[in-house]
């Protein structure tokens, strides 16, 4: 409850001004665990994508987030308040065998709250695309997939890169769209090992979902 009027108190402002519309609220899922994966053009995004399942779904969000965010005490606290998963990115991390650690526990925390029936957002790209073009996705939304045998829901965030543009420091007050697009159940891998190719052929097919959705191509 705590949690809940927390949400709604923070992102009530965000809700209003800038997100206008979601297209295809029924394809979203109305029990059980599963993986939000979204294309990511905005340092907003996150915000925005926490407004759009708040309202929506009515249960708790876990990010996959950037550990370097964890580095500032106070964004620390509000992480680890919301429950988000801290993720080691090589060009912020030199240290191959702790990064990998790290991330190998990010893998099974989301796991886990997965299980739960809590939903865990995911990045596939990693990084901010700079021009709102798709960036080359990771592989790790299609291995927490297959590890926690859940579905993953493509959905697309319109026009997110016109809110703070590269060289911009105060946000626009223009809007953003989320076009939901349908559950991707990969339950035909479950049986399969898990090798990069099985797993760079579900990445693929999300990537190329969320292209459909925000009218891009992508490339890889």
């Amino acid at each position: 409850m705590v949690y809940k009027l927390e949400m709604f108190t923070f992102l009530s402002p965000f809700y209003f001004y800038y997100l206008r519309k979601i297209i295809g609220k029924k394809n979203i899922p109305k029990k059980g665990g599963f993986i939000i994966a979204l294309n990511h053009s905005s340092i907003f995004d996150s915000i925005f994508v926490a407004c759009f399942v708040s309202r929506v779904c009515h249960r708790k969000l876990h990010f996959l987030t950037n550990s370097r965010l964890y580095k500032n005490s106070l964004m620390k606290f509000i992480l680890n308040h919301y429950g988000c998963i801290p993720v080691d990115v090589k060009k912020d991390s030199s240290n191959e065998k702790r990064r990998r650690e790290k991330n190998k526990q990010a893998i099974s925390d989301a796991v886990s709250f997965l299980s739960k029936g809590e939903i865990v957002i995911v990045f596939p790209e990693g990084e901010r695309s700079m021009d709102g073009n798709l960036l080359q996705a990771k592989t790790g939304v299609a291995k927490i997939a297959l590890l926690a045998k859940v579905p993953i829901l493509p959905v697309g965030i319109v026009g997110a890169d016109k809110i703070l543009p590269k060289g911009k420091v105060i946000p626009t007050l223009k809007r953003v769209d989320f076009v939901v697009g349908k559950v991707i159940n990969i339950s035909s891998h479950y049986r399969k090992e898990i090798i990069y190719n099985n797993l760079l052929n579900i990445t693929k097919k999300v990537m190329k979902d969320i292209a459909k959705l925000i009218k891009k191509e992508y490339k890889f």
